[in-house]
């Protein structure tokens, strides 16, 4: 009590601290994302100017959805770098122009759903009003004048000062003459441009409840909480509700009572949680694909400050300390403090992850060294062992967390295997929740962030955000950061004991979608590269799996240790 007691009286400075070093990160971030970002856009130029000087190459539609991707691939994996949207303008409009070889109405539609994407998150760039009036071409050249008209008049009044100012006041005049608006022009091209909020999912325990909003792209929201009778709404702003979405879904677990879904707005989507007790919540947006995750925490945590660690050390002076390498089981007194352990191999299904040059998936090897640690805790212990996925199958990341916090277990653990441009790189890593303080950890949390993502890469524009909600749990990444060291530690030694170059790359932090708001110890562990030749020939012999597994368990036996001892010199 007294070590959360003073680690939430020093919240105020750490959080001042934290800002501080976001705010220098980010600038030397920007600043390698906007190299990156020119040596691909560089790459992709030029085979743009191979596309437009050879009608043979033209002639090839591939060649042209290859050349958009290679554009889009530039904004999905640098949205925040400065040729973001110029890449995101020159897909749109390669688009529209593969419109106009091939009559194919998706080339419009996609064209279109550029456009407007770049209009809606670069506002303020120089290619908004070149998209708006963009818009209007394509439909001018559709036949949709009622959306053309609202398009070039949407030029003249957002972009006043812009440079297509003029070119579109040609087009309204041409346009008059063969189309007499009506009053509700605007309107229309408004609602053919929302956002659709798709769909809801939810999960429940009495302690924890996670809501998830999805929507089939970014969205910019207000969240406010209000009293008599207590409720949070959720405004989705350019937005409107899919037919097929359940308006009323009923709770009822004493923390939530109902959430309730309505068109507030000709362009605003109301979210109504109607509360019953919660004690505190949290509500952060995550990409690939987009959609918005509200946590809220009812535990007894959150309402006696008491942690469920402690709480259950035994009291009556006796403590059991594990001989290395032991076969009997745990002795009940270490029972009382682990009871349920959650373990996520990563990936699956759809995400293979990480690829060997000789074809070996991560998510396959990721299992089976999921699998084998289960069978060794459960053969050693009594605890019980969660696997998020025992198969082939596709889970979001959301979900996986969810899994551990509704099973209420101690510890939970994502395995991973490594993977890296340079086939150079080689070793083990282990990570917990916090800050990235490097582009290699940026790049790693990317990686596994956008997993399902199509390859998209995740940004960490909403950085602080990920901070703030998971500060509450200041004591938990205390832990997790002490899991992480003793099962780095564990690995190290027993591979290292067994294979040659067994590179010790250390215990590191960043943002992982997996690992937010985990209500228990939590890490994410790097077993090894998979895009390493010698590594990934490793990955492939069964002893090495089981080699991982059991110095897995080894570093969650001496965690155990170390937790009891910590706690009982308090």
């Amino acid at each position: 009590m007294k070590v959360i007691s003073r680690a939430i009286a020093f919240l105020p400075a750490l959080i001042f601290i934290l800002l501080i070093a976001i705010v220098y990160g980010k600038e030397n971030h920007r600043d390698s994302i906007n190299q990156r970002a020119d040596l691909l856009y560089n790459d992709v130029r030029k085979y743009y100017h191979t596309l437009v000087n050879s009608k043979e190459i033209q002639s090839e539609r591939a060649n042209w959805l290859n050349c958009i991707l290679k554009f889009e691939s530039i904004y999905k994996k640098f949205p925040s770098s400065h040729i973001a949207d110029k890449s995101l303008f020159t897909a749109a409009r390669l688009y529209s122009e593969l419109f106009t070889k091939s009559s194919d109405k998706s080339d419009i539609k996609q064209a279109i759903r550029l456009f407007n994407k770049l209009i809606r998150e670069y506002k303020d760039s120089p290619f908004a009003d070149d998209a708006q009036y963009m818009v209007g071409e394509v439909y001018f050249k559709t036949n949709n004048y009622p959306l053309a008209y609202a398009s070039y008049s949407m030029v003249i009044n957002n972009y006043p000062n812009g440079d297509m100012v003029k070119k579109a006041k040609n087009k309204l005049s041409e346009l008059l003459k063969i189309y007499q608006p009506t009053d509700n022009y605007t309107e229309q091209l408004i609602s053919s441009n929302l956002i659709t909020v798709k769909g809801i999912r939810h999960w429940s325990s009495t302690e924890y409840i996670r809501i998830v909003i999805d929507t089939e792209d970014k969205v910019e929201y207000k969240e406010q909480r209000v009293k008599d009778p207590d409720r949070l709404f959720i405004d989705i702003y350019n937005s409107k509700l899919s037919p097929e979405i359940n308006k009323m879904i009923a709770i009822n677990d004493g923390l939530l009572k109902s959430v309730r879904v309505g068109q507030n707005q000709k362009d605003i989507v109301r979210i109504v949680l109607d509360m019953d007790s919660i004690g505190s919540y949290s509500i952060i947006p995550l990409s690939n694909p987009f959609r918005i995750v509200v946590d809220i925490d009812g535990s007894l945590i959150g309402k006696n400050g008491k942690n469920h660690i402690k709480a259950a050390i035994p009291t009556d002076g006796k403590t059991a300390i594990l001989e290395q390498g032991a076969e009997k089981k745990i002795e009940t007194s270490h029972q009382n403090i682990i009871k349920r352990i959650v373990i996520d191999a990563g990936h699956g299904g759809k995400d293979s992850g990480a690829i060997g040059k000789k074809g070996l998936m991560e998510k396959t090897v990721v299992l089976d060294i999921a699998r084998r640690l289960k069978d060794i805790i459960e053969k050693k212990t009594d605890y019980e062992v969660i696997l998020t996925r025992d198969s082939d199958i596709f889970i979001p990341l959301e979900e996986r967390t969810v899994i551990a916090n509704v099973k209420k277990a101690d510890l939970f653990i994502s395995i991973h295997a490594n993977a890296s441009r340079k086939r150079s790189a080689r070793g083990i890593e282990t990570y917990f929740q916090g800050i990235p303080r490097t582009d290699e950890e940026r790049e790693t949390a990317a990686r596994e962030n956008m997993s399902g993502g199509e390859g998209e890469y995740a940004p960490d524009d909403n950085l602080l955000e990920f901070i703030l909600a998971d500060m509450r749990n200041t004591h938990k990444i205390n832990e997790s950061a002490l899991l992480a060291g003793v099962i780095q530690g564990s690995l190290i030694k027993g591979m290292g004991s067994r294979y040659d170059e067994v590179r010790d790359l250390g215990v590191k932090q960043a943002l992982f979608y997996v690992l937010h708001k985990a209500k228990m110890p939590s890490i994410l562990i790097e077993t090894s590269f998979i895009s390493n030749h010698e590594e990934e020939k490793r990955f492939k012999d069964q002893k090495y799996r089981d080699y991982i597994a059991a110095c897995i368990y080894d570093g969650i036996k001496t965690y155990i240790e170390k937790t009891i001892i910590a706690y009982r010199t308090e």
